[in-house]
């Protein structure tokens, strides 16, 4: 099978997504350089490029990638650009680096256990660079009972909660914001990993503290989730959040490539088969996007080559877009790609019967969400 055949996906309906999905990587094998260079030569609207690059927050990746490419790929302005936001997000990352381990250090002090979550994490301990994982907030995992105090040490750190309030019940508390030399630094205290909506029970910290890893940063230990909780919360967090959360960011995709790529031999593979089903059924749909390694193709035996053709889509039905009577939103509503269905049911099933199954059970779930909508009202 020819490298083309081997890989013949890729992210949206226009070679500009494509190749931002292509760079939703940390590491760009060598042998993909050539394609890469394809993928860029087919794109012919570059002035789209930067702000598509920051909507899906990866503009230091795209600038880590492009620079493999033969000079004359992109035009000069464009070439700058990236430069811009690599070094943006680097200077913007250090400071909410020194936030974070001010924060930690402040928690520590008053015996409040607390998990980074997300981005702060993330980037300080697990991509390569910091400056690669652009962020817009810090999300910091507490026990219920400190939220109170949690909050009182913000304050004391100069943070003011927001004005608007948070729904009874809701994962996280209100958020806390500063300002510091032109910067704002928002932080919000998750109480719960995910939103109860499609899950049993939420996960407390109580439940991943015994696993926590550490890391340090600016000389202060920083917890965090391990490895496998991290990974089930990275692919929770961006592909199985309700219908309406805000459009899928293509550096989620790059978060689950950094974990699995960089975390192949340290993470529990017996435990994500075994726990953590969902997770391991979907792995090889993100080969879709950006092409896994041949190491992890191979040490995890990855299916993918009889994954079924078809559109690479985020979801744009209703009720992300307003309702309107109309053909194409139905179809969109109804039966979106079978990529993201999949991803987002964890189903994964191959083969026709597979696929109608999966299309069968997401519209079923629509149909009782519009259901409950028209109960209750928006």
């Amino acid at each position: 099978m020819s490298e083309e055949m081997h890989w013949p996906w890729g992210f949206g309906h226009t070679p500009l997504l494509q190749l931002l999905g292509f760079c939703a990587r940390t590491e760009m094998p060598a042998e993909q350089i050539p394609r890469l260079q394809r993928m860029a030569s087919r794109v012919d609207d570059f002035g789209s490029l930067i702000q598509a690059a920051e909507d899906h927050a990866l503009g230091p990746l795209l600038h880590r990638h492009l620079q493999a490419l033969a000079p004359n790929t992109l035009p000069d302005d464009v070439r700058r650009g990236l430069v811009g936001l690599h070094l943006r997000h680097k200077q913007v990352n250090a400071r909410r680096g020194r936030a974070l381990a001010e924060i930690f250090g402040a928690l520590h002090q008053r015996g409040i256990h607390a998990l980074s979550l997300k981005g702060g994490a993330l980037a300080f301990d697990v991509y390569p660079e910091p400056g690669l994982r652009p962020m817009r907030d810090l999300d910091i995992f507490i026990a219920a009972e400190d939220g109170a105090q949690a909050m009182r040490t913000l304050q004391a750190l100069g943070y003011t909660a927001a004005e608007h309030g948070v729904p009874d019940g809701h994962h996280h508390l209100p958020a806390m914001r500063r300002e510091l030399d032109g910067l704002e630094q928002v932080v919000e205290l998750h109480v719960r990993l995910f939103s109860r909506e499609d899950l049993r029970r939420a996960p407390v910290l109580d439940d991943s503290w015994p696993r926590r890893r550490s890391y340090e940063l600016e000389g202060q230990r920083i917890d965090t989730l391990c490895d496998e909780d991290m990974l089930w919360f990275v692919y929770r967090h961006g592909f199985t959040m309700p219908f309406s959360s805000e459009p899928m960011r293509l550096i989620w995709v790059a978060d689950v490539h950094a974990l699995v790529e960089s975390r192949l031999h340290s993470l529990d593979w017996s435990r994500v088969r075994r726990e953590l089903p969902r997770l391991w059924r979907v792995l090889p749909l993100f080969h879709c996007v950006t092409p896994w390694s041949a190491r992890v193709l191979s040490e995890l035996e990855l299916r993918v080559d009889d994954l079924p053709l078809g559109p690479v889509d985020d979801y744009r039905g209703w009720p992300r877009e307003a309702f309107r009577w109309e053909r194409g939103q139905l179809s969109r509503t109804l039966a979106p790609s079978w990529w993201w269905t999949s991803l987002r049911h964890s189903t994964n099933i191959r083969g026709p019967v597979g696929r109608g199954y999966t299309r069968v059970a997401h519209a079923w779930r629509m149909l009782r969400q519009g259901s409950r909508h028209v109960r209750t009202g928006p």
